[in-house]
């Protein structure tokens, strides 16, 4: 499980750009592999100063980041956490 996205997310990476967008990168993928992933693109993105923007419907999904915004019902963004994001 995983490897797909996993796939996915390093053949993004190839063209080394500034800004990833993920939609639901870690959906239908056991929490073992969901780790493994999260902890991928995190590194990877800080590593390379790849600026990530990623859509996730799982709360414990978007905590392993250091930045989140809400979005509900199209209304402006609401900043929910900030840690060092730049």
């Amino acid at each position: 499980g995983g490897e797909q996205q996993r796939v996915a997310f390093c053949r993004a990476l190839a063209n080394q750009p500034a800004l990833l967008l993920a939609d639901e990168p870690t959906a239908n993928v056991d929490p073992a592999n969901q780790e493994l992933i999260l902890n991928l693109i995190r590194d990877t993105c800080r590593e390379n100063g790849v600026t990530l923007l990623m859509v996730t419907h799982a709360t414990e999904v978007a905590e392993a980041f250091s930045r989140i915004e809400r979005l509900q019902e199209f209304n402006r963004p609401e900043t929910v956490r900030r840690e060092g994001a730049a």
